[in-house]
């Protein structure tokens, strides 16, 4: 019998980390050995996610290297942005595969990441190391690394739609328009007033017009497929639907 994959989530009481976890415990070759928490550490991770009182019964570890290095083999980070270049580089240096969700390190550029996310970036080094984990298009870099930058979840539907025609040289690279939609969970579990119910409840309506920050994401990706600077126009909605964004493991 082989032995699975330790698997640690840090940032496990979001939404995103509730959703890695989520699929974590459906993949066949993996455990969940560490809920990890900076907020609620000695918690139940249940008392936020009832739904999953059965299935993770650990109580929330604190964000302590060596104690997860001692559970964990591969480390997922499921937190905001700015927080995740903070906290990679001790696990990395502890010998830990880590495979990022937030956006911190999609962007090669430190000056472009820090105009479109107002945050400080990480270190050039880091951004360098980090490999862009859209499995389908760079599979044979995935494959064996150990530091992953998760693809966000408008990039990954963009991109893949978009790719084939990129590398054929099909479309015109610079006319290129996005037009995407997301339920509200997108959006992660803090409040605002974009996200109460009585404003997003049967409502559809554009944001982040000309400043999301999957942008230059999805332009970084297809000019790198294309060979061709890419200028995209790309708007974002939120629809009357709950559930926001999905997350794909290979």
């Amino acid at each position: 019998m082989s032995t699975k994959l330790r698997a640690a989530v840090i940032g496990a009481t979001g939404y995103s980390g509730a959703e890695v976890i989520r699929s974590l415990l459906m993949h066949p070759h993996v455990a969940v050995t560490s809920v990890v928490s900076s907020s609620n550490p000695g918690a139940l991770l249940a008392d936020g996610f009832p739904h999953l009182s059965q299935i993770v019964t650990d109580r929330l570890d604190a964000v302590d290297v060596d104690v997860i290095k001692e559970k964990a083999d591969v480390v997922f980070l499921a937190t905001p942005h700015g927080v995740s270049t903070e906290l990679s580089p001790k696990p990395l240096e502890a010998g830990l595969k880590v495979i990022d969700i937030s956006g911190d390190f999609r962007l090669k550029s430190g000056e472009v990441y820090e105009k479109w996310y107002k945050h400080k970036p990480a270190d050039a080094a880091f951004l360098e190391k980090a490999v862009y984990g859209l499995a389908e298009v760079f599979g044979d870099e995935v494959r064996g690394a150990n530091f992953i930058s998760n693809p966000g979840r408008y990039p990954t539907a963009s991109t893949l739609g978009l790719a084939p025609l990129a590398a054929k040289g099909w479309i015109d690279m610079k006319s290129i328009i996005v037009d995407a939609k997301s339920g509200v969970s997108g959006a992660g579990r803090g409040l605002s007033m974009t996200t109460h119910f009585s404003e997003i409840n049967e409502n559809f309506y554009a944001y982040k017009v000309n400043k999301h920050q999957h942008t230059p994401e999805i332009e970084q990706t297809l000019t790198r497929l294309s060979g061709e600077e890419t200028v995209i126009t790309f708007t974002t909605h939120l629809v009357p639907m709950t559930r926001g964004f999905c997350r794909r493991f290979m």
